[in-house]
């Protein structure tokens, strides 16, 4: 089998952009020529369908990467993905329990916290958009200030061993010995 060369990957937001630029794009670099992540949030369904398939017939492999936010579970939130996003594939699309934010925050230790003069959360796949924003409110200047000094700190190993969905989705892409 040809090993895939090219990777397309699709995230949400700019918080998703900016922590798959930062952090999986360069480990992906040593499997893969080329890694482009690009957010699709604000794009038309109709655009990234056909982004989509233009992605595929220039030999990206396409990964779609989105939240759970407020589906009761996985498949409910892909099968809303896959309606919206006709060219989407379900074998593609990866859903982060809960929120990209629980991610950030998996990565970091206990030093690292404390240093960020914040509490890590009970559970790091169950964050809300609320609680993570409550954590910096006040302490840096604005969201993406904050999030750049956690990527500074942040470890994926450490990332993989708290978050169960982001193991899951680096087992899941056969990245394990990347990260």
């Amino acid at each position: 089998m040809v090993r895939p060369t090219l990777l397309f990957v699709y995230v949400e937001g700019p918080d998703d952009e900016l922590f798959f630029s930062r952090i999986v794009a360069p480990k992906l670099s040593r499997e893969y020529d080329k890694v482009v992540v690009r957010g699709y949030a604000n794009q038309r369904p109709k655009q990234v369908v056909r982004t989509l398939k233009s992605l595929r017939a220039s030999g990206y492999t396409v990964r779609f990467v989105a939240d759970l936010e407020d589906a009761p579970c996985v498949t409910t939130r892909r099968r809303k993905l896959t309606r919206k996003y006709s060219g989407v594939k379900g074998p593609e699309i990866f859903i982060v329990t809960s929120r990209i934010e629980s991610w950030y925050l998996a990565g970091l230790s206990k030093t690292d916290f404390k240093s960020l003069r914040i509490v890590p959360p009970s559970n790091f796949d169950r964050i809300s958009k609320t609680e993570f924003e409550a954590l910096y409110s006040g302490r840096y200047g604005a969201r993406v200030d904050f999030l750049v000094e956690v990527l500074k700190q942040f470890s994926p190993s450490r990332a993989r061993k708290n978050s169960a969905s982001f193991d899951y989705f680096i087992t899941k892409n056969g990245w394990s010995g990347l990260f």
